[in-house]
């Protein structure tokens, strides 16, 4: 007759959904490269200001652009604000749309290309959802800098 192998048993530890949650942030954090936030976008009609809001390692900076451009404004005062990180690209606005069909409830998509970011690629394109036009390209045009942004750190 055979005999089973006596198997010591295991602790079972049950974790709490908010420990779970901050595990989740820290393999997260570990394996996502640091990218720039958007805080804020900031028009004021009176004085035509346009104010794009990032932080990136604890570093805040502020990217302006006249408040009338509209879309583009929003691109380049995003882009002004990407400079100010300290990020050593020069991407020019090539086009940018709101799309139409993909906007849905109070949210508005935007998508935008983007020349001149790295010598590798022509052009990066970059697709967000917001709750304006200028929330949505000032996001859009993150998403197209995302990677060249991460490369801050």
């Amino acid at each position: 007759w055979r005999t089973a192998p006596v198997v010591a048993p295991q602790p079972v530890l049950a974790a709490s959904p908010a420990t779970t949650e901050v595990v989740a942030a820290d393999v997260e954090a570990a394996h996502e490269p640091s990218r720039a936030r958007l805080l804020a976008v900031l028009a004021f009609p009176d004085t035509d200001e346009l104010e794009v809001h990032l932080v990136h390692g604890g570093k805040r900076t502020i990217g302006r652009a006249p408040a009338s451009a509209g879309i583009e404004g929003a691109v380049n005062a995003t882009i002004a604000a990407v400079r100010d990180l300290g990020a050593r690209i020069n991407p020019r606005l090539e086009w940018s749309r709101a799309v139409d069909d993909a906007s849905s409830g109070d949210e508005v998509v935007v998508a935008v290309a983007l020349g001149g970011v790295e010598g590798r690629s022509p052009v990066h394109y970059g697709l967000a959802s917001g709750i304006s036009l200028i929330d949505a390209a000032a996001r859009a045009t993150l998403d197209a800098l995302n990677r060249q942004l991460s490369r801050l750190s």
